[in-house]
């Protein structure tokens, strides 16, 4: 059974080291909820709050309606999965998955049937009498993440699961995850740095940095509309274009703009802003064309533009060649 979680103003110092400062979040049952920033923003320190690895300095935690704030992780009810998978090596796969329940005295025909459960549904029942030496690094992160929801636990956390793994196998087991999260409706916070695996796999995101909540919303919500210009930066790629230059051309009245690369059309229709290329990069499905504004009166400006790359390969830019960017009025952030 799924539960809610509740942090109310919670602050954690470590020494004079402020980890988390008045941090409040309402996570709703069978949330899937992505915790992302940067290193040192306090996302891995809110982690371990929430599973008793350690104590807040003030504020309350609730799990459903109890008060969990002081209680050790054994009476949490949680599953954990990490990123050095802990898999005890000289163990068996199914052994590994086992070993929780086997401490909760279960019979021994439940754990079997649980276990087997499990490996037909991270499909790995092939391998479960499997050294984790014998096994690959994703098929050992499946195992982790069994032996993390063998116990039924209320809600699952991720601590970066995934960072260690190749890029393929970073992508299946993406989606594995969220079809089992899905499919249980379980609770679910995961720490990331990976912007891609947040936007992918969240139903919400929790934006933080320096210790404090920036923004959360959903993916679309962060990034089509985030709240301040860290969040617009840390959110995929975006221009910024600073507040003389803004009301100078009719962009923003008071605050800076920023658009997103994709937004900003180009051609050769002498119709905006006119500008030079300086280069020219391929990306696989689009091109990233940097374009030079120059203006004696309020400065160059570089920006990025991201073209298709049929549209690009149709057009056929060159560095050098003059150009004119628009920018739609309601693709335009601005931030006062």
């Amino acid at each position: 059974m799924s539960a809610s979680l509740k942090i109310s103003n919670v602050s954690k110092v470590f020494d004079k080291n402020v980890a988390l400062n008045n941090v409040s979040l309402d996570i709703q049952a069978g949330e899937f909820v992505c915790l992302l920033g940067p290193s040192g923003c306090g996302k891995s320190t809110l982690l371990r709050l929430i599973a008793g690895l350690d104590h807040p300095s003030s504020g309350r935690i609730f799990i459903g309606e109890r008060d969990v704030t002081n209680l050790p992780p054994s009476r949490r009810n949680f599953g954990i999965m990490f990123q050095s998978y802990a898999l005890f090596p000289n163990l068996t796969a199914f052994e590994n998955v086992a070993y929780g329940l086997r401490n909760k005295k279960i019979r021994t025909k439940d754990i079997e049937e649980r276990v087997n459960r499990l490996f037909d549904m991270i499909k790995l029942s092939h391998a479960k009498n499997r050294l984790p030496s014998q096994m690959s690094g994703g098929e050992q992160q499946r195992v982790a993440l069994a032996r993390a929801l063998a116990t039924e636990p209320d809600f699952l956390l991720l601590d970066e699961p995934l960072s260690a793994l190749d890029a393929k196998v970073r992508l299946s087991l993406r989606k594995e995850i969220c079809n089992i999260q899905k499919a249980l409706k379980l609770t679910t916070i995961m720490v990331t740095h990976d912007q891609d695996e947040a936007l992918t796999m969240g139903d919400r995101i929790i934006v933080m940095n320096k210790a404090v909540v920036m923004q959360s919303g959903t993916p679309e919500e962060i990034y089509e509309k985030p709240k301040n210009p860290f969040v617009a930066d840390f959110i995929g790629s975006i221009n910024f274009i600073d507040e003389v230059k803004s009301k100078a051309y009719g962009f923003s009245e008071k605050g800076q703009s920023a658009i997103r690369p994709e937004k900003i059309s180009i051609g050769r229709e002498e119709k905006g802003l006119r500008g030079e290329i300086t280069d020219i990069e391929f990306r696989g499905f689009y091109d990233r064309v940097s374009v030079r504004v120059r203006d004696l009166r309020y400065g160059d400006m570089s920006l990025a533009v991201d073209v298709p790359f049929q549209t690009a390969k149709d057009m056929a830019f060159r560095v050098n060649e003059k150009v004119f960017l628009n920018f739609p009025k309601e693709e335009l952030l601005v931030f006062e």
